[in-house]
């Protein structure tokens, strides 16, 4: 059964976009029940607003198996539409509609949402019309079974508010968004809110086509939004708004008729999951250095020219990680022998993503070995290590995004610092850090040395930062909560010390101190303003 929901223009009776679709299956689909609703008098205004009203099923913090086994099914969902054949987004770059300023895009925005698509601006403001086309949509559906979602255009806006009121025995297992105007700025809150919400239980996977030459979609992607969706690029013309151009691009076009012709439950295909229980956060950490450090050398391995001197190189640096990642953490699995990608894809925990995306993003694994890599083999790398752990690719390009936003915070005001290597105080210091940090994972991100005797928290400092941004983004239960604790215990951390009388006597302790303090508690306050790490009301 599929449910189209239509957008501006349309009444739900357009099927060039189905007669497209058949001739690409080579078959007529007779079997395949197609729902349509019409709530075009609805957005035009031709008739009022009801008073039709269903809650929304209320997922504030959906079960930790349901957001792992979402993930890893998007995870294949992602490799199955590039086999196919289909245009992925990562690493993006920005095309068509996409390349226009944002300034310029912000004064376009306004213009088309209240000239061009009026229906668009009354449906993105009015509470009671979105509440009677979500009701005229449901008066139509079964009360359970399998129901597969393409929206197009607005319909796309009808159909992930829809899907969070859908009765309790309907699934999704597949919900397409073609054409959407999702990647826009103002859009209701309940739809901004989505990825906090989102009914992992209820649907199985999320495709969002797009055309960079379409102005509806500003040209771009909208997983840096809306995380829970993979991206696909529609080879559309200059203009090119048509629901028939998304659903016959190569891969869309497959998932659909797949999961047309073998409706199948959402539960078909669960994640990994290993009875060890979870990895430490920072074994986590040290695992995605080693799985990058290999791939990096599977590549150089496989190229016709690779010198011997260079593989060797290469086997030293990995076995260095090794070595280096036991003597940090302790951990047993730290081994020859041990599979990374294998021990991260079992053992993995959902509240550890934000860390994994954030070391994806901007872990340099070769920075520390003296060894170098060209960056589309260690961009190459990410997307493998990715694919092993069960990360849809495109989720990286959220953790560079908000590695680089958490990059722009403002600067301490930095002292000279007065050298004092045979500090005991600084080294007491020092280490009492690193222990604090110890937990997160970001020990080795701690150097003390002799013009830095209590070492500088900053790189610690920005890697807490994006690690809540990415857990905002991603929708995870109270994002930051984890980050906002370990950054206010290295301030009490500081502040404690500042009190001692054999640290106050030292000056280059003192000025390093101050510095340290100033930054993490600028970091604190960074997130304040975003309101992360403070609770989130279901």
């Amino acid at each position: 059964m599929l449910l189209y929901l239509h957008g501006v223009g349309d009444d739900g009776t357009s099927r060039d976009w189905w007669s497209v679709l058949r001739s690409v299956a080579g078959d007529p689909l007779d079997d395949v029940e197609v729902l349509a609703p019409d709530y075009s008098d609805l957005l035009s205004g031709e008739a009022p607003p009801g008073s039709g009203f269903r809650p929304a099923i209320a997922f504030p913090h959906p079960p930790l198996l349901a957001r792992r086994s979402y993930r890893a099914r998007q995870s294949a969902l992602h490799a199955d539409l590039m086999a196919a054949g289909a245009a992925t987004v990562w690493p993006y770059r920005r095309r068509g509609f996409g390349r226009v300023p944002d300034l310029l895009d912000a004064i376009g925005e306004r213009f088309v949402m209240d000239v061009v698509f009026d229906e668009v601006n009354r449906y993105t403001r009015d509470e009671p019309l979105r509440r009677s086309v979500r009701a005229r949509v449901l008066e139509i559906l079964p009360e359970s079974g399998s129901l597969v979602v393409l929206g197009h255009s607005l319909g796309a806006l009808v159909a992930i508010d829809l899907v969070r009121h859908l009765p309790d025995g309907l699934e999704v297992p597949l919900l397409v968004t073609a054409a959407s105007a999702l990647a826009r700025r103002r859009l209701p809150g309940q739809v901004i809110d989505f990825p906090h919400t989102f009914p992992y239980d209820r649907v199985g996977g999320w495709i969002n086509v797009f055309n960079p030459s379409d102005a509806v979609t500003r040209g771009r992607p909208i997983g840096m939004t809306f995380p829970q969706a993979v991206d696909v690029i529609a080879a559309g013309s200059l203009g090119d708004h048509s629901l028939a151009t998304c659903v016959t691009e190569p891969g869309v076009s497959t998932a659909l008729l797949d999961h047309l012709r073998h409706p199948r439950s959402l539960h078909h295909a669960k994640a990994a999951h290993s009875d060890e229980g979870p990895l430490p956060l920072p074994s986590t950490c040290e695992l995605v250095t080693w799985l990058l450090l290999q791939h990096i050398q599977q590549q150089v391995a496989t190229r016709p020219r690779a010198r011997s001197d260079q593989l060797g190189r290469l086997e030293a640096a990995r076995q260095l990680t090794v070595m280096r990642a036991a003597g940090r953490t302790g951990d047993p699995i730290f081994r020859e022998g041990v599979d990374p990608a294998e021990m991260l894809h079992n053992r993995l925990a959902e509240q550890q993503l934000p860390a994994v995306l954030v070391r994806l993003a901007s872990e340099q694994p070769l920075a520390e070995l003296s060894v170098t890599a060209p960056k589309p083999l260690v961009a190459e790398a990410r997307r493998r290590a990715a694919a092993d752990i069960g990360i849809p690719p495109d989720w990286i390009e959220i953790g560079r995004h908000c590695v680089k936003e958490a990059g722009l915070l403002p600067p301490a005001r930095r002292r000279r610092s007065i050298p004092a290597p045979d500090s005991p105080a600084a080294a007491r210091l020092a280490d009492e850090m690193v222990r604090c940090l110890q937990p997160m994972g970001l020990m080795r991100m701690f150097p003390a040395t002799a013009d830095l005797p209590l070492g500088d928290v900053a790189p610690a400092a920005n890697e807490l930062v994006a690690r809540a941004l990415v857990a905002g983004r991603l929708g995870q239960p109270e994002p930051g909560t984890e980050e906002r604790a370990a950054l206010h215990r290295a301030l009490l951390l500081l502040d404690d010390a500042r009190d001692r009388e054999a640290v106050g006597g030292d000056p280059a302790v003192m000025g390093q101190l101050r510095t340290n303090a100033e930054v993490l508690a600028g970091s604190l306050a960074f997130l304040a303003r975003r309101g992360l790490g403070i609770g989130r009301a279901n």
